[in-house]
């Protein structure tokens, strides 16, 4: 199953960091893209296996979606 996490925060690292430890492929994403390839770098770097995209292209790759994102940043 891949996993789409919107959002590079606390809460969307710590599900990105859990989920990769997982067979499920983890794609994150965010307002800025630079903080979600700095993120599945930093996980590359503890050997697991997780991808940055845009957010488009991380639901488009995702069987599950988690929006990880404070509630006002939703419109």
């Amino acid at each position: 199953m891949n996993i789409a996490i919107l959002g590079t925060g606390n809460i969307g690292s710590g599900l990105a960091k859990t989920f990769a430890g997982t067979r499920h492929g983890v794609v994150v994403a965010g307002r800025a893209s630079e903080d979600a390839k700095t993120l599945a770098d930093s996980l590359k770097t503890d050997g697991q296996q997780v991808q940055a995209a845009d957010i488009a292209t991380a639901v488009g790759l995702a069987d599950v979606v988690i929006l990880a994102v404070p509630f006002g940043a939703v419109e």
